[in-house]
């Protein structure tokens, strides 16, 4: 049935859209006075939910959920539809149930009035509830997380989110030109090594890729001691298998864009972010932005201990110390309660990380021997960032301790 207030669809697409643009900012900075921090907590909200509204919505007109009449109004309707799931409505800081309600309400009175440019399915409620349960509820979450600084797991789970949801948002059209396989080895490269930096964001920086998310520490361990844009790199070698899949001049612009982004913005932010002190600004002279090093350029000294009554540890630690690795020192294991009195036994070989600043961080087991493996060469340490990597870690550690767990078993005097 066609609306009755108006003959142009075009006018009331305009119209839902200035409606809701306008009623985010009365929301943000007249009735609730936002500051920069909220305004990204909502930022990051809106940048978690349009890449997914935008592929659910393909999925509901493709099976009928919704329909348009007219293709050329879909994106003023799912902005319309996004600034008021991630700016307006989380703005006014009621309670989750109560924001998921209110959402519910306002599309199953507005929506119907779409028409004729959204027409409604009769299972479209489905769609909506999915929506609400799987794009605003961890959205809502999400904006929370940030402005309190806390669930970091989330948040690093959402910036992957948010990068590969964009990326795909700009070249959907380019993947579905991709008929074969040749070039997949690069892809799975430029997969890994994202993997990696954002591993190594979380567990070492306490922070994710994105910028106004960034870690709280200058990140210079991992793949970082190697290269100094793993992220860019990775999209850089992204957009290099695009085009060369697809042929379209479009990822050719992208691929441009990443270049200069990484060599103009990422190098502008670092010394507007950080304060650069001596090992710092070493480090950026020492280690490219581009190219990887053959070995580890190490800021971080690193003393390992090992039960040398053991003929496995004792064996490791020579393994490594044939290659005389650089801030790497080996003690034996019962000095380690000295340096750390309050811990009475150890399950396995452990290792303590010395920052600059004075802090350290204890890590046990193949976590340990990773950051040992990290500083031999760049091949073992792509064999150790793998093994770094949640869950893997851990089920190579349960397979280790079946196997050798009471070898390693050693306890303070």
């Amino acid at each position: 049935m066609n609306n009755p207030f108006y003959e142009n669809p075009q006018d009331l697409s305009n119209i839902i859209l200035f409606t809701s643009l306008s009623w985010a900012v009365i929301s943000l900075f007249i009735f609730q006075k936002v500051n920069s921090k909220k305004f990204i907590a909502y930022a990051y909200g809106f940048l978690f939910q349009m890449p997914l509204i935008y592929f659910v919505d393909k999925l509901a007109v493709k099976y009928s959920f919704w329909v348009y009449s007219d293709r050329t109004y879909q994106i003023s309707l799912l902005l319309s539809w996004v600034i008021l799931w991630s700016f307006i409505l989380p703005s006014f800081k009621m309670k989750t149930h109560l924001t998921l309600l209110i959402a519910l309400m306002i599309d199953l009175i507005y929506l119907p009035l779409l028409s004729p440019i959204f027409i409604l399915g009769e299972n479209w409620l489905i769609a909506e509830v999915f929506c609400l349960s799987m794009i605003l509820f961890p959205s809502l979450f999400l904006i929370k997380s940030y402005q309190e600084q806390k669930n970091l797991p989330l948040r690093v789970f959402a910036a992957i989110a948010i990068y590969l949801g964009w990326i795909l948002l700009i070249v959907w059209d380019s993947i579905l030109k991709i008929k074969d396989l040749e070039y997949i080895p690069l892809l799975f490269i430029s997969i890994y090594l994202g993997i990696f930096a954002v591993n190594e964001f979380y567990f070492r920086g306490g922070g994710t890729p994105l910028p106004f998310d960034k870690p709280k520490k200058f990140v210079t361990t991992g793949i970082y001691s190697y290269i100094q844009n793993p992220m860019q790199t990775s999209s850089f070698l992204f957009f290099i298998y695009l085009y060369l899949v697809s042929h379209d001049v479009n990822v050719l612009i992208l691929l441009i864009v990443t270049f200069l982004f990484s060599n103009i913005f990422t190098s502008y932010s670092i010394s507007k972010e950080w304060d650069l002190d001596d090992n710092r600004s070493i480090y950026l002279k020492k280690v490219r932005k581009w190219l990887f090093r053959l070995s580890p350029f190490s800021t971080i000294r690193i003393k390992a201990f090992f039960k040398r009554d053991c003929n496995l540890c004792s064996n490791t630690e020579n393994f490594f110390q044939s290659f005389n690795l650089d801030k790497v020192e080996y003690e034996d294991a019962n000095k380690f309660f000295e340096l750390m009195p309050g811990i009475k036994s150890i399950k396995r070989a452990v290792i303590i990380l010395y920052e600059d600043d004075g802090n350290y961080q204890v890590e046990q087991g193949v976590r340990a021997m990773s950051y040992l493996f990290e500083r031999i060469n760049i091949f073992f340490a792509f064999f150790a960032w793998v093994v770094r990597l949640p869950l893997i870690d851990r089920c190579i550690q349960m397979f280790i301790d079946l196997c050798f767990g009471t070898r390693l078993i050693f306890h303070s005097s």
